[in-house]
């Protein structure tokens, strides 16, 4: 009797594929706001493998567009963050070409093109401290005027309550004392006795 033992290895043999950002044409076009700052998540490659172990073990990068180090991707996540505080004015248009590759055997890989474009708008808190404080009221004002006149009609429904209440134990109490004067009606106010001379 002898014991054979099969390792089944998996063949990489299937390509990693892209699903997020949405590609046309392996390419997407991503508006970013003005004055973001450093680290904002301009977006997240997303890929999928169905290769098993290591097989199936993404790594993204940025292989083309990025001369200026306008962007920087991180390798396991996808996250493409900005790593220029002003990468607007370095350049308004980049075209960055993100690679995904997997572990596998030879390694296999997607390309996707990403067309990053300064948006006309700015992020928020990028403006003056005067806008964004008009921006805070704006937004606080309607909350605040909602507030209180929900405040101003519960107050009121509670003070019809009360009255209603204490007018109903006023009702009350006078029921009870016509009540109480039928069932005990006054003694000594019967005909007086009339007394004889004979009676003494």
């Amino acid at each position: 009797t002898s014991i054979v033992r099969v390792n089944v290895l998996d063949v990489n043999d299937n390509l990693p594929v892209i699903i997020l950002p949405l590609l046309q044409n392996d390419t997407a076009e991503i508006p970013v706001p003005r004055n973001v700052g450093i680290g904002y998540i301009v977006t997240t490659v997303k890929a999928v493998d169905h290769d098993h172990g290591e097989s199936g073990h993404l790594t993204y990068e940025i292989t083309e567009g990025n001369d200026d180090h306008l962007f920087e991707m991180d390798a396991v996540g996808g996250e493409v963050r900005t790593a220029h505080a002003l990468w607007e004015e370095v350049a308004p248009v980049v075209e960055l070409v993100v690679k995904v590759t997997d572990h596998g055997k030879p390694p296999l890989s997607a390309v996707a093109k990403l067309i990053i474009k300064a948006n006309t708008e700015t992020a928020p808190g990028g403006g003056s401290s005067a806008s964004g404080e008009q921006q805070h009221w704006d937004v606080s004002l309607p909350l605040i005027v909602t507030l209180c006149i929900i405040s101003v009609m519960l107050l009121a429904v509670m003070t019809a309550i009360a009255v209603k209440s204490k007018h109903q134990d006023k009702e009350t109490g006078n029921y009870n004392c016509r009540m109480a004067e039928y069932s005990n009606p006054p003694v000594g106010k019967g005909k007086k006795k009339r007394i004889n001379k004979s009676d003494i």
